[in-house]
């Protein structure tokens, strides 16, 4: 080998980059839900009527699996729950980066707390006269706000005594015309303050500093050193503003923005599971809609739009006909640095020359559409529609673009929406931000086209998304249910999997040593370099460590081992058998023993591209690691164990390359025993016939009960204990503490009690996980049970009955049972004899219960509903 040098030093490169990308471990290295747990949201799905629901299941699942995880390599799993619900499981993050978003929302949290304004605490500042100086704040138009209702306030006191003192028509009506404003005043006061949603958004916004132009040409501005200069981004514009808006809590402020900062430095996609709740909110749903004109708005004030955008945000500031939508890009609304600057400037005004109605909240840009169903193109009622296919294209300026077709009814619709609207302009929706708004020239049928100036990233993910089609059954906006599952059986799946892939690793490097010698010393070597490549490449992909990618890294050694054989035994032949010099035998070695390793490796690697397209969540993962340690083993086995022999024959001078079968031929000679194994083929034939009928039968005889839950579905029932007795051991909430081990092994029991029925005996596979907090030794108050459907049986109305009696009859005594209430007047069709108007200012005067002396607050003007509870009466708030 020439230039030994240089190659050593490109193996001490290799090996000290794939050191760095995985160092330190516990934070490059994300593990799977089986490694670490996970979090479980449960959402509801919508069914269309007269619909298949296990069709309809499948093809939800398989589209959000499109567009949340395309390539496979997190490890989120998607699985039906009964007939109208699915379950998507994705890993916990790691300890530290869950204590740093603990923090971050408890700081969110406190924030929150702190701007908003309480009815009872307003309530007192006006009693007391200081409305203004606790609520103001230092915005003007708000403190105004507070000061008119202080006025109605004190309005509506004097009122109130001049009726007391004497009641007449006229002091009556000075009494209502005085509630009557102090209710207008209060409106939109009372639970104001800031929203976790606002907050997080605005610490998501661009952190890059923004060019200062000016304002003639739009040129960037220079400053004494020649340079650009900068101005605050974005992100520090907004929380500026909400500084200025909350002079209150600016010390909470500073702590959100420091706590979000350490947070953000140690987590990585999909670390939180609002990250996934946000990609299913919004995963590629495409809408067309009517803007509104600037200059002719039909239905919609937009200078009263603007000012409810400017002081309370786009959610709040709706109409019935119209409603704010962000702006994907303001870049692609420019064509001049000029032009942007008027853009960042004054969007109002500069979408007004363009018949557009704008403005801005919180550094975005913000479009007014039309919302009515005449004028908006949407999946929401209606006739269903959906997208055929989506390309790639170009627009007639020559950029990149999105092209895509409409199915029929499709093309029915946006032929009704456009018809009636042209020559105004018609804004493509994705995801809930505005991409483009042209000019309806004629009305268009079944194609159209997203144009921008999108830079690889956004047109991959357009496509993707737009080709992943609509959902067939309707997402519920948010889960129905969010756990935190099996955080003990993850440690204890760790623990034994880096056992297992430990202890593996080190029998083979001891038998190699053993065995080779010296050679095996410098197989082991490029087996340390074969393991950090591994590991490097899935810390560089953000691929996810699953217990089948522990195999898989296992098995990757043991190839890799097997390479290293290959070689070792060509050259062991020219040493003994043909006598070649030791420089020799190596380069004939790795020759002949080339053919076979990548015969093998290539076998390996179109089996592992199959598990990879085609595979499920957990088998992807495996089939992730093989490939990689394919390709490792092509870097080590044929190039790093090369350099090191290289060193050893021409660095160290070393004519000779012991081994045990060398050294002792004595060892080759019991290895290789002389046996006629053509002679003894009919045996061997038959022997194998009758093996393979065996194994034949025992499969058709399990039938489908040789799979488990993830391949034939099955029972999810959440357990939660009873409240704790005296002795006995309870988490922070009083809850009595079970062993997961335990409870799963007293689940399985009933199945084995039960082997003859068909439903029960299922339970032997059943899987217990801990749900939210658990101890060090693993126990917890909540428990998930899955259990596999019956192969014979697919009624779920009779399976799921049968496994939850047997489950709550087995844990009876220490479940948290509670039987269903009872209240008077809950079928009563009388319903005004319960039913009071809250027009008082507690509720117990409102409802005539002195005892209830809590607040009205925002309430005033809506009804109580008041029936009484008569059997099984629980606390209630």
């Amino acid at each position: 080998m020439k230039r030994i040098g240089l190659h050593l030093a490109s193996v001490l490169a290799v090996s000290l980059l794939m050191l760095w990308m995985v160092w330190p471990p516990k934070d490059t290295l994300r593990l799977g839900k089986d490694l670490r747990g996970g979090v479980s949201l449960i959402y509801a799905v919508k069914l269309p009527p007269d619909a298949k629901s296990d069709q309809v299941l499948k093809q939800v699942i398989e589209v959000l699996k499109q567009r949340v995880n395309p390539t496979g390599v997190l490890d989120i799993s998607f699985a039906p729950q009964g007939r109208d619900r699915i379950e998507v499981v994705m890993p916990l993050p790691s300890p530290e980066v869950q204590a740093k978003q603990a923090a971050f929302r408890e700081a969110l949290g406190a924030l929150v707390k702190r701007t908003r304004i309480d009815a009872g605490d307003l309530d007192q500042a006006l009693a007391a006269g200081k409305a203004v100086e606790q609520f103001g704040g230092t915005d003007p138009a708000f403190r105004d706000r507070i000061a008119k209702l202080q006025a109605s306030f004190d309005a509506f006191q004097k009122a109130k005594s001049a009726l007391a003192a004497s009641a007449s028509p006229a002091t009556e009506d000075a009494m209502a015309r005085a509630e009557i404003e102090l209710d207008r005043s209060r409106d939109g006061i009372a639970g104001r303050g800031l929203s976790e949603a606002r907050v997080t958004g605005i610490l998501n916004l661009d952190k890059a500093p923004q060019l200062v132009r000016d304002p003639a040409t739009g040129a960037p501005k220079k400053g004494a050193d020649g340079q650009n200069e900068t101005g605050p981004s974005i992100r520090e514009k907004a929380i500026t503003t909400l500084r200025t808006e909350n002079p209150i809590a600016g010390p909470e402020i500073d702590r959100v923005v420091a706590a979000w900062a350490d947070y953000e430095r140690m987590r990585t996609s999909l670390d939180d599971p609002e990250d996934l709740k946000r990609l299913f909110r919004g995963a590629g749903v495409l809408e067309f809609r009517i803007a509104v004109s600037e200059r002719a708005p039909e239905g919609v004030n937009p200078q009263q739009m603007r000012e409810e955008l400017k002081a309370r945000g786009p959610v709040t500031g709706q109409s019935p006909n119209a409603a704010w939508f962000p702006i994907n890009d303001v870049k692609q609304w420019a064509d001049s640095p000029a032009q942007r600057a008027a853009l960042e400037q004054d969007p109002a005004a500069f979408l007004a020359g363009r018949d557009l109605v704008g403005g801005s909240y919180d550094g975005r840009v913000y479009m007014l559409l039309y919302t009515t169903p005449d004028r908006s193109l949407t999946h929401s009622g209606g006739k269903p529609w959906s997208i055929e296919r989506a390309s790639r294209g170009v627009d007639e300026l020559g950029r990149t673009s999105v092209s895509f077709k409409l199915d029929q009814s499709g093309g029915q619709e946006m032929s009704r929406l456009t018809g009636p609207n042209v020559q105004k302009p018609m804004a493509i929706v994705l995801d809930g931000q505005v991409y483009t708004a042209p000019t309806l020239q004629s009305r268009i049928g079944g194609s159209g086209q997203i144009t921008g100036s999108f830079g690889e990233e956004e047109i991959r993910y357009l496509i993707r998304v737009l080709s992943a089609g609509a959902l067939e059954g309707q997402l519920s906006p948010e889960p129905v249910s969010v756990s935190v599952l099996g955080p003990s059986l993850g440690s204890d799946n760790l623990q034994k999997g880096l056992t297992a892939v430990g202890l593996s690793v080190i029998v083979l490097a001891i038998v190699k040593i053993l065995y080779y010698l010296v050679a095996g010393a410098i197989a082991d070597l490029s087996l340390i370099v074969n393991a950090l490549v591994i590991f490097g490449v899935m810390a560089f992909m953000d691929a996810t460590f699953t217990l089948p990618g522990l195999a898989g890294v296992a098995l990757s050694m043991a190839i890799a081992v097997d390479a290293n054989v290959l070689i070792y035994e060509r050259i062991r032949e020219e040493l003994v058998n043909n006598k070649e010099p030791l420089r020799n035998a190596i380069r004939l070695g790795f020759q002949r023993a080339f053919a076979a390793i990548f015969d093998g490796n290539i076998a390996n690697l179109i089996i592992c591209t199959v598990l990879v397209l085609f595979a499920g969540t957990e088998v992807k993962g495996f089939g992730v690691t093989m490939a990689i340690g394919v390709f490792a083993t092509f870097i080590t086995g044929l190039w790093v164990t090369r350099v090191f022999l290289a060193v050893w024959t021409e660095w160290l001078g070393q004519k000779k390359l012991p081994m045990l079968a060398i050294v002792f031929p004595g060892v080759a000679r019991t290895l290789q025993p002389a046996i006629d194994w053509i002679r003894m083929r009919g045996l061997l034939v038959g022997a194998s016939l009758v093996l393979t009928v065996i194994c034949l039968y025992g499969i058709v005889h399990r039938g489908a009960d040789i799979f488990e839950t993830e391949f034939r579905g099955g029972v999810s029932i959440t357990m939660t204990t009873r409240n704790a007795k005296a002795g006995e051991q309870a988490d922070a909430a009083g809850h009595l503490l079970l062993s997961r081990a335990d409870v799963e092994k007293r689940v399985q029991e009933i199945g084995e009690q039960n082997p003859e029925d068909p439903i029960l005996s299922e339970l032997r596979a059943a899987t217990a996980l801990t749900v939210g907090e658990q101890t060090a030794d693993f126990r917890a108050s909540t428990f998930q049970i899955k259990i596999p459907n019956p192969s014979s049986i697919d009624d779920e109305t009779k399976i799921t009955p049968t496994v939850t009696n047997a489950v709550v009859k087995a844990f009876a005594s220490e479940m948290d049972a509670r039987l269903p209430s009872k209240f008077t007047g809950s079928g009563d069709a009388a319903h005004a004899k319960h039913t009071f108007p809250l027009e008082k200012d507690t509720i117990g005067a409102s409802v005539n219960r002195p005892g209830l002396d809590r607040a009205v607050g925002n309430f005033r003007g809506g009804v109580a509903v008041v029936i009484e509870c008569r059997h099984f009466c629980m606390p209630m708030t």
